[in-house]
């Protein structure tokens, strides 16, 4: 299962919303793509310190330029290897 969660400027959601996954990555074979739209705040980070944990289980995927919601869903779905692909905000 992949799950893409699209983000801008998500820090002060993103660190519990992924929290909430602690402890299931394994057991359910999932797999989390953030794709975020260049934040300003430290959301970026966020991600970081959850892949020092996680390893190759979460991904950040960045790419420069204007990016909506709907652009940020089809760059983490490029990058899903799952067979089943979840899409989730980051609140």
């Amino acid at each position: 299962i992949s799950i893409v969660i699209p983000t801008k400027n998500e820090a002060s959601y993103l660190d519990r919303t992924l929290a909430q996954f602690e402890g299931v990555l394994e057991q359910f074979d999932l797999e989390i793509i953030v794709s975020d739209a260049n934040s300003t705040d430290h959301t970026a980070d966020i991600v970081r310190q959850y892949r020092e944990k996680w390893g190759e289980r979460i991904q950040l995927v960045q790419k420069p330029g204007k990016q909506n919601i709907a652009i940020g869903r089809n760059l983490g779905a490029e990058q899903a290897t799952g067979d089943i692909l979840f899409h989730m905000d980051a609140d």
